[in-house]
């Protein structure tokens, strides 16, 4: 097998089992993979509209809404007032902050675990060429 067959299939086969491991703890809050994306972001920044939330997800605005939606039923989002009255800016409401930190705690155990046996100069490695791989992905589109 040619060497980037190899590295993308191992890649995607990674992927996968992070994402079920990933899954199976969110799925102890009632949680999944979305909605924990749009904590994570709206714990990073404080607060964003649904409009930079799609953006920096690269979804569909709908799509975001329906998830803003259920975290909202859940508590653990609240609209808050932004600049423009059509605007929706949510951010975590204190029952969301205190679940964020708990998985996010569970979270870092796990990526900890994963990350066995390999050095700080491999993990830097490995970020530096993915992010170059999402930058060759992202060339020619609106980011």
């Amino acid at each position: 097998m040619e060497n980037y067959r190899q590295f993308f299939y191992e890649f995607m086969m990674t992927y996968r089992l992070f994402l079920n491991e990933t899954n199976a703890l969110l799925a102890q809050y009632d949680l999944h993979r979305a909605q924990w994306a749009i904590m994570d972001i709206l714990e990073y920044s404080q607060s964003a509209t649904l409009v930079e939330i799609s953006k920096h997800q690269r979804v569909e605005k709908p799509t975001v809404t329906r998830t803003i939606n259920r975290l909202e039923e859940m508590e653990f989002v609240e609209h808050i007032p932004g600049k423009d009255k059509r605007e929706k800016r949510m951010q975590l409401t204190a029952k969301g902050k205190k679940v964020f930190a708990e998985v996010r705690s569970k979270l870092d155990q796990m990526e900890v675990k994963y990350l066995e046996g390999l050095s700080e100069e491999d993990v830097l490695s490995g970020l530096r060429i993915l992010g170059e791989i999402r930058e060759n992905l992202n060339k020619g589109k609106d980011v």
